[in-house]
């Protein structure tokens, strides 16, 4: 029986981002084995955990050692991994309009303290007036009535607020 995990693995995601590992396994005759009956571990539970389906999820910085395993047969795999934490949310335009019953994003990015967009990270959207907008964790946000509220974003210890005006 043979397993390999192919790729250098280096890892680079917000803290508790989940990556699925591409891992394939063969057995003596070189047909593929379900890797659904592969059992995974993580050397280091404190930088990152991996669940039944392969699913890596990161905790802290640091490197771990994923392993494979089916019998007693096994592929290890070592994964440095760094947790991208932010450091600024940038607000794309001070002023941003709507209308009500449209959803949109909210003009913003989520900046990492290595420099580099944080996609979908989650975020806390408050509004100064209740009432004329949602938002949810990544900003989506949905008019509800006319009017002008500030909005602030919030990402980690960063913030940063436009003005929303729902028509």
């Amino acid at each position: 029986m043979e397993f390999s995990i192919p790729g250098v693995f280096d890892v680079q995601g917000p803290e508790k981002s989940v990556y699925k590992l591409l891992v394939t396994a063969k057995n003596e005759k070189g047909q593929d084995i379900d890797v659904s009956l592969l059992k995974f571990t993580s050397s280091d539970n404190n930088v990152a955990t991996v669940n039944e389906k392969g699913e890596l999820t990161l905790l802290n910085d640091g490197k771990t050692v994923i392993t494979a395993q089916l019998g007693k047969k096994k592929a290890t795999l070592e994964v440095p991994v760094t947790i991208l934490r932010p450091s600024a949310v940038k607000v794309d335009s001070p002023r941003f309009s709507i209308n009500v019953g449209e959803t949109t994003y909210l003009p913003f990015s989520v900046i990492s303290t290595k420099g580099t967009t944080l996609i979908d990270f989650p975020v806390k959207v408050e509004f100064e007036k209740d009432g004329i907008a949602t938002a949810d964790e990544v900003g989506k946000v949905t008019g509800i009535s006319k009017g002008t509220t500030k909005v602030t974003i919030y990402a980690g210890d960063s913030s940063n607020t436009l003005t929303l005006t729902v028509k």
